[in-house]
């Protein structure tokens, strides 16, 4: 299963991230990692998101970092742009 990921909150400040095909390593993650791994997060909830603070980084449409309280409503936005396109 080339390219699965298993992501696993930990804490606030911990994930484990195991790839099948992946390195045995531990690292710091870097904000690009947490904002990533918080899209990912946030693209498979199903009805509810809970985080420590309002504003936290994260990955929004068209792959563009953020660090704010706004993404519900960025979510919210690109939903709707991409229900108004041709299929």
């Amino acid at each position: 299963m080339k390219d699965t990921q298993v992501m696993f909150p930990l804490t606030k400040n911990a994930l484990l991230l195991g790839e099948l095909e992946g390195k045995d390593v531990t690292e710091e993650a870097v904000e690009s990692l947490v904002a990533g791994a918080n899209a990912k997060t946030i693209g498979h909830a199903f009805e509810q998101v809970y985080a420590a603070k309002r504003s936290f980084p994260y990955i929004g449409p068209g792959m563009t970092y953020r660090f704010d309280s706004n993404f519900m409503e960025v979510w919210a936005a690109e939903r709707e742009r991409l229900k108004r396109q041709p299929v």
